[in-house]
């Protein structure tokens, strides 16, 4: 289940198993497109501060 490469912060391994657990593939996906995109609208010299309120927004969808 997932990469074998062990995270940084192996103290919470529990923790971010659970969490992977409990998110699921689909919506991990969804998080990592939205940070991606969120990315290159800042780096296209977008409003950081509006873009920022943009992925906070988009966040609590992705789960549904």
């Amino acid at each position: 289940s997932g990469s074998p490469t062990l995270p940084i912060n192996i103290d919470q391994l529990d923790l971010l198993q659970r969490t992977a657990e409990q998110v699921g593939l689909d919506a991990s996906s969804k998080v990592v497109e939205t940070i991606q995109r969120t990315n290159v609208a800042l780096m296209r010299n977008a409003n950081a501060r509006l873009a920022l309120e943009v992925l906070l927004l988009e966040m609590p969808m992705i789960g549904n």
